[in-house]
């Protein structure tokens, strides 16, 4: 298996469990971690406790809740409740 340094690593669920210690595993191996969780603040704290053992990562944040979801433009919601039985996933415009 070949190592992730150099390499960037996308992991969500950084605050906690499996997605901190996957994140602080990447870095560990050199890997540039760009890490996102819901509760920011923790996410943000895995990205210091990367950066106090000399590894490097990104916190983009805070990301908003799935309670309210959003859809980027060009994008759209099904309108009609048939359309949204059959898939909760946004449609292309």
């Amino acid at each position: 298996m070949k190592r992730p340094e150099g390499k960037v690593a996308l992991i969500s669920g950084t605050a906690r469990g499996q997605g901190r210690a996957a994140a602080l595993r990447f870095a560990a191996e050199g890997a540039l971690v760009v890490g996102v969780d819901l509760p920011h603040e923790e996410a943000a704290e895995t990205r210091r406790l990367i950066a106090r053992e000399g590894g490097t990562a990104l916190s983009p944040g805070p990301w908003t809740s799935p309670k309210r979801p959003r859809c980027a433009p060009g994008w759209r919601r099904p309108s009609t409740p048939s359309a949204a039985s059959t898939s909760s996933a946004p449609t292309p415009v």
